[in-house]
């Protein structure tokens, strides 16, 4: 689910290109571009009276979204040093922000790992099966569907906070055991904000991070809400 950003994308575009401690791995972290769900988030918030579920299932990226994630592609670009490894959630539109930012120059392993997806709160946070994304995808030759279950989402309701944070835990302990020393996830505001301890991340915002036993910040900016007392 959406938190709701009242930012510009051109904050959101920010990001730091200094290199970790020795002994850590880099993360690159990306949320993914602004989407259908974000945009009726934004007029009927979730958990307000009379809200409704739209039923915006697997939701896709607006043509706001997509621009916003082709602006990021020059930054993820000119970062150094460059991910080994990259890392897309199976929800449609972290794919379709990482098939703008990152797959029109980037030429290394990517793998498409359900432990990146996003907590189920709404319709918007149920995936579809591996046939169906290889199907939306299919020019994308660097996307590979074929290690994806049938049903890889919570189908249970809304997915159960503990559930939810054990998965983050493996997650974080999956990316540490990884051989890359430079790795970039495109992910989702839920997914992110866990697993960087309530880091509020804008659409197509791009942080790095420092991975060793916890995440440390390599960033030195505003937060998200220090940033909206100016507008």
């Amino acid at each position: 689910m959406a938190s709701q950003q009242k930012v510009s994308q051109a904050h959101a575009l920010k990001a730091s290109s200094r290199p970790a401690g020795a002994g850590s791995k880099i993360i690159r972290l990306m949320r993914h571009g602004t989407t259908e769900m974000n945009e009726y988030l934004r007029q009927r918030p979730y958990g307000s009276p009379n809200f409704k579920d739209p039923g915006y299932y697997d939701t896709r990226l607006t043509e706001s979204g997509k621009e916003g994630a082709k602006r990021a592609e020059a930054v993820a670009k000119s970062l150094e040093p460059q991910p080994d490894l990259l890392v897309i959630s199976p929800l449609t539109r972290a794919l379709q922000t990482a098939s703008l930012a990152f797959l029109p120059w980037y030429s290394g392993r990517v793998i498409v790992e359900p432990l990146a997806r996003e907590r189920v709160w709404l319709s918007s946070d149920t995936g579809r099966s591996p046939d169906l994304l290889a199907q939306d995808f299919k020019d994308y030759p660097q996307l590979s569907f074929e290690g994806l279950p049938d049903v890889w989402w919570y189908t249970g309701g809304l997915e159960p906070e503990e559930a939810f944070q054990e998965r983050v835990k493996e997650f974080k302990e999956w990316l540490l055991q990884r051989p890359e020393t430079c790795i970039a996830i495109v992910a989702h505001w839920g997914l992110i904000y866990e697993l960087t301890g309530g880091v509020d991340f804008a659409n197509c915002e791009l942080r790095s991070y420092a991975l060793s036993s916890s995440l440390i910040p390599l960033d030195k900016r505003p937060t998200i809400k220090q940033l909206r007392s100016h507008f």
